[in-house]
Order: structure tokens, then C-alpha cells, then sequence
């Protein structure tokens, strides 16, 4: 086998600066900056929960302590908001401001060298089995009633807190999304925050709700973050139930093999990204997604859920409420954490003044790049810190009358799995629709985030479907 043409080790650790993990140089000198002793802050990966949300603690000897930041800070201004995980300048929770540390020449030089041999390489990186060229992802629905549905995520500017309209595929699909929806016994929101008083970059997150050929459903929610972030959630979306109605992974759910054929699908998925990346030129270093996978079959009792990062699923039913539901992949669980230390990287706690902890993933020994989960498709400059793109893979019992909700952090930032479900039975109980009722979540969790964090507001999408019935034909025009 011929010798790799990959970037050397070397290359591939770029001295990209974590955004909000190491105060600037005025911060450090600051009296109101003092340390904490972590064994007792270790309660939660984001400090004492005051809205129900679950904790999930970390032994505190896996976990590095940097400075507790300062509240305020004279001279900064008071229009900062809240930044995304790798690149906005400036970040305000319940009226807590930080500064972000500015990126050194020679860390940009080094993140543009890291990218450039990236986008120079051009040697095989994995079996090429399906061609998922766009010509190739619009011509594969249609055939044996298979279909897709995809948020349509604009290729240029897009207004604050905009509610997108569904792409159908095929495009003559009768009745359109909404009777696809419908049929499909789903509702779904895919819409954009705001990410300060002028916002009219592309919202980040994404998903589709498909039906392959062979009778199997697929819901997918992805939630980008970077520079690019709509570009791996736009993509995934696409690429995922692509790849599940594919050769290789149709053999596997042919025979039972359910959980294989999600970790091929879902490492399918970040192979795609990175060459789909190479031709596009999208640098994909600091630039990925999270993914919620759920698919069954009418046929199965189980349904699987397939996740990487911090988009949630639940399952649940009016009579027994949660069944079971996703836990996210945040570097404050233990497992987790474990494995990060394993492939060389670390967990860094940060605690606030007002009790809020936040832990990142950094390189062992470094202050670089900061990454608040652990599993992603693409981020490639963290793949070597063990913020893997494979998924956890969970196999749920198909009850009665049950149905799934996936959703992107935006739902869950403010508001428990348990807070959502109830809202969301509640409503359906009073006799209002599916999609009346996550557009009363959407709502509630805008004003969540008015009420914490004022101007900034986070992408919010999510879908809601019955998993116990098989999926009727739409109705026709006529």
C-alpha cells in the first residue's frame, strides 16, 4: 500500500487559541479574577442547574482549571453577545461579558497552513462506493416512493429569527412538503436566532425527514457551528438517509444490522464532508455539526437513535411521558472524558463569578481550540484531541402511541427534556396539532433565551413524529 499523502502530525495541531477558555492579557491582571477550588465546583458541565436540567459530574482530577473570569469589565461595551463555540468576538449569559483572546499572526498562519495541506491532499481516504454528487443526492428519491424532505437554507443572507420552507425531493412529489409532513405524521421547524443586533449570516442549523425505498424512515437534526457551520448541517442532512438507502448500508439493515449500518452512515458522512470540502474549497478545521439520527422500520418493534454532540432525541407517549432520550456528548461525562485524555486532549474548566462553569476540550498541555462537546462531524483540527465523529447508537422499544422529538441545543439550552415534553403533550392534548405545538416550544424557548441572554438567541430546530404506525402515501393533487 502506498505510503499516506495525510498531513504529518505536526500539521495538523495548528496554534488555533481557544475562544473564551484564557481571559485576554488585561483580564489576568484583574482583582476581580480569582480562583476556585474545582473539587467543589465540579456539579455540572454548566454549574449548580437552576431549570431542572440534569447534572452530570466529572471527576475533578480529569479536568484542568483555568481563572474565574470577571463579570464586568469597565471597558468593554455593553452590546457584546453571546459567541458561537470557535470564532465570534464577544460572549453575555444572564449579563456576564467575556473578551475573547485575539488569535496570534502566527496562529492564523498556522490554521491557513493546516488547511491548505489539507485542501492539497488529494490521495484516497476511503471506499468511494456511492456518488454523492448533488446531481447524484436529487436523483436518488423518486423510485419505489422514496422521498426527502431538507431545510432550505438560503445561499446568501438571511433575516433574523426567519422560519424556513422545506425543500421536497423529488420536486414533483404530490402535495409538497406540507403534505409530506403530513402523511409522515410529522411536524417540523427549521429556523434561524439572532446572533446580535445585526445578524443576517445564514442560521446554522438544519434537518431532514426522509423515507428510503426499502420502507425505512430517517429524521435527522443537525446543528452547525463555525465560520461556515450551515455548510456541514446543510450537507449532512442530505448525505445521511443517502447514504443509509446505499448499497452497503441497505445490505446491513437488510440483515439486522442496524447499529453497523448507522456507524458506517455517520462515518459515510464525515469522509463526504471532508472531500466534498477538497472540491469546494470549505475549510472544514474549525467548521462542523452535530447529528441526531433516528430511524425504524414499520415492520420493527425498536427504533434507533443515533447521535454525535449536543442535539437531542426523546422518545415518549401520552401515557408514560419520557421513555428514553439521548444524553448529550458534553466534556463533563465521564466516558467521555475518559476518551479525550486517551487521544491526547484535556478537559478545561472555567467557573464564573456567579457560579457558571464551562469545560472545553483543549490539546493536552495547550490553551487550543476550546470545543464545548466531544463528538462532531467535521472539526477536523480536533480529531486528534479525541472529538471523534462516531456516534453513540441507542435501540428504543417501539411503544403504542409513542412518538420521537429531535432537537438542536437551542430547545435545550434553557429548558429540560422533561419541560419540553410536557409542553408538547400538553398542547397535543388540548386538541392542537403537531406543528402547533413545537411552534408553542420554539416560543417558549425564544423567550428562554430573551430572559438569559438578551439579544442572542440561538438557531432553534426540531421535529416531532409517531414511530408506531407505518408512514400512508401522501395525497395526491386530484
Amino acid at each position: 500500500m502506498a505510503a499516506s499523502m495525510e498531513p504529518q502530525e505536526d500539521e495538523r495541531r495548528p496554534v488555533l487559541q481557544a475562544m473564551l477558555s484564557e481571559p485576554s492579557p488585561s483580564r489576568r491582571q484583574d482583582p476581580d479574577v480569582v480562583f476556585v477550588d474545582i473539587a467543589s465546583s465540579m456539579e455540572s458541565c454548566d454549574g449548580p442547574r437552576t431549570d431542572g436540567r440534569k447534572s452530570m459530574p466529572t471527576p475533578a482530577s480529569m479536568v484542568s482549571l483555568r481563572n474565574t473570569v470577571a463579570l464586568e469589565s469597565p471597558a468593554m461595551p455593553n452590546n457584546l453577545t453571546r459567541a458561537m463555540t470557535w470564532h465570534d468576538a464577544a460572549k453575555q449569559r444572564k449579563g456576564r461579558r467575556w473578551e475573547a483572546a485575539e488569535l496570534r499572526p502566527e496562529a492564523i498562519a498556522q490554521l491557513h497552513k493546516l488547511n491548505e495541506a489539507f485542501l492539497r491532499y488529494s490521495g484516497p481516504e476511503a471506499p468511494r462506493g456511492e456518488d454523492a454528487s448533488d446531481a447524484a443526492l436529487a436523483a436518488f428519491w423518486g423510485p419505489r416512493g422514496s422521498w426527502s424532505l431538507v431545510g432550505d437554507c438560503p445561499a446568501g443572507r438571511e433575516s433574523a429569527f426567519s422560519v424556513r420552507g422545506f425543500r421536497a425531493l423529488p420536486p414533483s412529489r404530490a402535495g409538497g412538503a406540507s403534505a409530506m409532513l403530513r402523511s409522515f405524521g410529522a411536524a417540523a421547524i427549521n429556523s434561524k436566532g439572532r446572533k446580535g443586533a445585526v445578524d443576517s449570516a445564514p442560521g446554522q442549523d438544519n434537518l431532514s425527514l426522509s423515507h428510503l425505498a426499502s420502507g425505512w424512515e430517517v429524521l435527522c437534526v443537525m446543528d452547525g457551528h463555525g465560520r461556515a457551520g450551515q455548510w456541514p448541517s446543510t450537507r449532512a442532512v442530505r448525505t445521511m438517509p443517502f447514504f443509509l438507502g446505499g448499497r452497503s448500508c441497505s445490505r446491513m439493515l437488510r440483515h439486522g444490522r442496524v447499529e453497523a449500518a448507522l456507524q458506517h452512515a455517520f462515518d459515510k458522512v464525515q469522509m463526504d464532508l471532508k472531500q466534498s470540502a477538497r472540491r469546494e474549497q470549505v475549510d472544514l478545521q474549525a467548521t462542523g455539526c452535530t447529528a441526531a439520527c433516528i430511524v425504524w422500520h414499520p415492520s420493527l418493534p425498536s427504533i434507533w437513535a443515533a447521535w454525535a454532540g449536543d442535539s437531542r432525541a426523546v422518545l415518549f407517549s401520552p401515557e408514560r411521558g419520557i421513555i428514553h432520550q439521548t444524553e448529550d456528548h458534553k466534556p463533563c461525562v465521564e466516558s467521555e472524558v475518559e476518551r479525550i485524555h486517551k487521544q491526547g486532549g484535556e478537559v478545561v474548566c472555567t467557573e464564573f463569578d456567579d457560579g457558571f462553569v464551562e469545560y472545553r476540550v483543549n490539546l493536552k498541555g495547550e490553551d487550543y481550540p476550546g470545543i464545548s462537546m466531544t463528538r462532531s462531524l467535521g472539526d477536523l483540527v480536533v480529531k486528534d484531541a479525541g472529538v471523534i465523529a462516531a456516534p453513540q447508537v441507542a435501540t428504543w422499544p417501539k411503544i403504542p402511541g409513542s412518538m420521537v422529538l429531535a432537537a438542536s441545543d437551542g430547545v435545550w439550552e434553557f429548558m429540560s427534556t422533561e419541560v419540553v415534553v410536557d409542553m408538547v403533550l400538553q398542547s397535543l392534548a388540548a386538541g392542537h396539532s403537531r406543528d402547533e405545538a413545537i411552534q408553542e416550544v420554539l416560543k417558549k424557548a425564544r423567550a428562554a433565551w430573551e430572559d438569559h441572554e438578551g439579544v442572542y438567541c440561538d438557531d432553534i430546530s426540531m421535529l416531532i413524529a409517531a414511530v408506531d404506525a407505518h408512514t400512508p402515501e401522501p395525497a395526491s393533487r386530484s
